[in-house]
């Protein structure tokens, strides 16, 4: 069975209730995802949540 590690990132307090993303933190999250994916073998989610703002889950598999 292989270990993961997971990180999430989010905001501090209620965040905002909207996804309003610059082009520049768009570019950021596809090169993100690019060395998520294809270098470590891991996944990027996206989840917003009402009320609550928007949290990225990061999972990265752990070499023993």
């Amino acid at each position: 069975m292989m270990k993961m590690l997971f990180i999430l990132v989010g905001p501090k307090g209620a965040g905002k209730t909207d996804i309003q993303l610059r082009f520049s933190e768009t570019k950021y999250i596809a090169i993100a995802h690019q060395i998520i994916t294809e270098k470590h073998n891991g996944c990027i989610e996206v989840h917003f949540l009402v009320g609550a703002g928007t949290v990225f889950v990061l999972t990265l598999p752990v070499k023993s």
